[in-house]
């Protein structure tokens, strides 16, 4: 499940994405490359990614053109907040 936090423009750039996800275990994104930077911070619960497991309070950045993906791996659900740097100016 996703909810939209903010999309628009900002000072430094012409778009930001933010979104909160929640994710039963088994859930998440399949792996993908993304044109942008990605920055992760997980609230609660556990997520497995590709550089391995990050339990909350814990921060993930995926450097665009890197395959990467996000999944629940705990026995609680997981919480995160996913920022996407679209567009630079």
């Amino acid at each position: 499940i996703r909810t939209l936090i903010f999309e628009g423009p900002t000072r430094l750039l012409r778009r930001l994405h933010v979104h909160v996800s929640f994710a039963r275990t088994g859930e998440g994104s399949n792996p993908h490359q993304d044109a942008h930077d990605v920055a992760v911070i997980v609230l609660d619960g556990t997520v497995e990614t590709t550089s391995g497991r990050v339990e909350a309070p814990g921060i993930i950045f995926h450097p665009a053109g890197r395959t990467h993906f996000v999944r629940s791996v705990g026995v609680q659900p997981a919480r995160y907040i996913a920022i996407e740097f679209l567009q630079r100016n």
